[in-house]
Formats: structure tokens, C-alpha cells, sequence
């Protein structure tokens, strides 16, 4: 039997006068999801409530056939980037990456130093560790925001 690594149930969640109402899919590994509509229509906030940052008024969302719909987001290792990456102005490019790794007690570990050296390399930012976020263009922003939604390997 192929277990859906995600999957939403009748998800529904309102935020002032907007709705976002019975949304349901599966996404089995190895597969991509596109979400896509205009502006205001609930991408962000979906998201949102998939990583755990919004709890659903109703529905369930599955991972690996577990209901994680009230699981905290620091136990869900699932991971996203919001289009206008929000990084830490105090910590360094290599703090910022390693933020969610410190948060659970396992930036040390040499499997997530190594995979914060490589994750660092493909995405050519290796150079910026000790820089200020404050001095980086706006796709160096992008990419070390995407190195720390995968670093923990969601």
C-alpha cells in the first residue's frame, strides 16, 4: 500500500472574512505540488497551516499516514520559504541556516554540519556564513532562507 507522504483532508481556516474552504490532496513522494492562484487567495495561509503555523477550523492533514493536524510545527519537520525571506538581522548567514537545527538541540551534530557544508555549496553561499543578512541581495536572501527550510531534511 502507497502511503501519501502529505495529505489534506477537508481543510478549512478563516482568517477575518476569508475562507479557505475543503481543501484535500495527496502528495506521494517523489511527486511536486504547484500552488497556484492570485493574490489573496490562500497560498500563503495554506501553506501556513500544512507547516503548523495555523491550526485548521476543520479537516485533517496527514504525514506519512500520521494526523499531525495538532502537532506543533518545530516536531513536524516540514519546511517552506516565504517569498520575501524573513532572516534574523542579529545572526549571521550560517546562524540563520542553522536556526531550526539550534531550536531542536541538534545544531552540532556532525550529519547536520555536514549537510549545512553541502547544502551551503550547491547553493554557492558557502562564502557568506559570517556575513549580516543586512549586506545580501535579494536571491542570496532567497537562498539562505531555502537552506534553512531544508536543512532538517523535511
Amino acid at each position: 500500500m502507497n502511503i501519501p507522504f502529505l495529505e489534506l483532508h477537508q481543510i478549512s481556516h478563516a482568517a477575518g472574512v476569508f475562507w479557505l474552504q475543503d481543501i484535500s490532496f495527496r502528495l506521494y513522494k517523489g511527486e511536486y505540488l504547484v500552488i497556484a492562484g492570485s493574490t489573496g487567495s490562500g497560498k500563503t495561509m495554506l501553506l501556513e497551516l500544512i507547516a503548523g503555523l495555523r491550526i485548521p477550523v476543520q479537516g485533517k492533514i496527514l504525514s506519512d499516514g500520521k494526523d499531525i493536524t495538532d502537532v506543533p510545527p518545530e516536531k513536524r519537520f516540514l519546511g517552506f520559504a516565504y517569498q520575501d525571506s524573513l532572516l534574523y538581522p542579529f545572526l549571521n548567514v550560517r546562524e540563520n541556516i542553522l536556526f531550526s537545527a539550534r531550536v531542536k538541540g541538534v545544531a552540532r551534530q556532525p550529519r547536520v554540519l555536514k549537510y549545512l557544508a553541502e547544502l551551503s555549496e550547491i547553493m554557492e553561499i558557502t562564502h557568506l556564513w559570517e556575513r549580516s543578512p543586512y549586506f545580501l541581495s535579494g536571491g542570496e536572501k532567497q537562498r539562505v532562507s531555502l537552506a534553512r527550510a531544508l536543512l532538517l531534511h523535511p
